[in-house]
């Protein structure tokens, strides 16, 4: 059967109609302007009471309060290392960086990997990034992890200084693996600076594979090498590292030294009786020459011959401490100094204290730790100018080519020192205040004129 549309009732074409007509009568009505005008006020008269509600007194955004350390500290305790770090980061300047440091640091020393992941978005600059890499490797254990993070993340003087820590935390555990990554690297500055991180620790762990393997090396990295693993050595057994020398070469000035500088970290007393008791001769001389500075004091990481603990200087006042009771505040009180400096600037006692209180930081911290502190002192501190001659001078004797790179590296407009700095890899000599910086290929970058 086909089915048919059925056709409309009368009803239903009637109502169908008066719709039709309804409709064609409106739209030829002319529209009524109060309607018109209430429609377009509408939307706007939302807008502004939006508009206004966003910018009342409660949801204007306030000023950002600055965070204290505690604070920072119980926002660590109470949410985790990530809120702390967050809040740092959201501090103003010129608190930001301060406060973003602080906690880095303090969180490397329980979480090193954190830190060290966190370390390139950090916003941090160059010298604060090189402080921490030091204290992600002083507390990072696990040599093969930090080895991977320092290949893949880093780039330039923080991927040279974190391999070379890397393979000095390798070498403990797997001494096989970090001298094949070590052999295998190209003949570079960057080899060349991995050889006293990783045969120091070397020889502080295994003298005797540590040295066979050294004189496996060109001559003159063989050399570098072995002096290095004699330092690591007299760390940990000064005098038989002290006796090796003498029995192999009594005529190695350096190498003399090195058992030295090592051994007065660790005794020294004995370390001064060692020396003193050695013949006289070129050899000793010019182990004293590197150990001492003109004016007598030893280079780092010690300051003095006199270093037996003397605690007098606690008992005087500021104003009556000497130069011998300055090194032992600093030495002995390194935060304590720290704070003097910072907040007595124009003291008399802070111009020789500045200085000690950097050789103090860099010997426990390392000496990009102590040019970042100097470089936060005030430019109007009388006392920055010495401090950072001093890191600059103790840094050149102990690796002349990392004090380089760091000068070089600081942008002219930044740079604590009125030298010219061109894009060569000479620095031109230039007098100021008793100093000349000379050509970096110089065994001392800088002398005095």
């Amino acid at each position: 059967m086909k089915l048919k549309p059925k056709p409309l009732s009368l009803a239903a074409a009637l109502a169908t109609m008066t719709v039709l007509a309804v409709w064609l009568n409106s739209s030829n009505d002319t529209p009524d302007p109060d309607a018109v005008e209430r429609q377009s006020r509408a939307p706007r008269e939302k807008h502004a009471g939006e508009l206004k509600r966003s910018l009342s007194p409660s949801r204007i955004a306030q000023p950002v309060r600055e965070l204290s350390k505690e604070d920072l500290m119980a926002i660590y305790d109470r949410e985790g290392a990530a809120a702390a770090l967050a809040a740092a980061k959201s501090q103003p300047w010129p608190y930001r960086d301060d406060k973003v440091y602080f906690l880095l640091t303090h969180m490397a020393t329980g979480n090193p990997e954190f830190v060290a992941a966190e370390l390139i978005s950090s916003g941090l600059n160059t010298f604060l990034k090189a402080g921490l890499v030091d204290t992600i490797l002083k507390n990072w254990k696990d040599g093969s992890k930090v080895l991977d993070w320092a290949e893949k993340q880093l780039i330039g003087e923080l991927r040279c200084k974190a391999v070379a820590g890397a393979l000095g935390i390798l070498v403990k555990s797997d001494p096989q693996a970090a001298f094949d990554y070590f052999e295998n690297m190209p003949a570079c500055e960057a080899r060349s600076r991995t050889i006293p991180e990783l045969f120091a620790a070397w020889g502080s762990h295994d003298p005797a594979t540590a040295l066979m393997r050294a004189i496996e090396l060109t001559p003159d990295e063989a050399r570098s090498a072995t002096e290095h693993v004699v330092r690591g050595w007299a760390k940990t057994d000064p005098a038989a590292a002290a006796a090796w020398v003498l029995q192999t070469a009594p005529t190695d000035g350096r190498w003399i030294a090195g058992v030295y500088q090592s051994w007065i970290s660790v005794s020294p007393e004995q370390a001064k009786l060692w020396f003193d008791a050695l013949p006289e001769g070129d050899a000793k001389r010019t182990a004293y020459a590197l150990t001492h500075h003109s004016s007598g004091t030893l280079t780092m990481p010690v300051f003095s011959t006199q270093l037996v603990p003397d605690h007098s200087w606690t008992t005087k006042p500021v104003s009556d401490r000497n130069n011998t009771d300055l090194i032992h505040w600093a030495i002995q009180d390194t935060e304590g100094a720290r704070a003097f400096v910072e907040e007595n600037g124009n003291d008399p006692a802070s111009k020789q204290l500045s200085a000690q209180v950097a050789k103090a930081i860099a010997g426990k911290h390392g000496p990009s730790a102590a040019m970042e502190w100097v470089l936060r002192l005030p430019e109007e501190n009388g006392n920055r100018e010495m401090a950072l001659s001093t890191v600059f001078y103790d840094w050149s004797e102990k690796d002349p080519a990392a004090a380089g790179a760091m000068l070089a590296s600081m942008p002219p407009a930044s740079c604590p020192f009125p030298w010219s700095i061109p894009g060569s890899t000479r620095i031109r000599p230039r007098r100021q205040n008793g100093w000349r910086h000379g050509k970096m290929e110089t065994k001392r970058p800088w002398s005095r004129a």
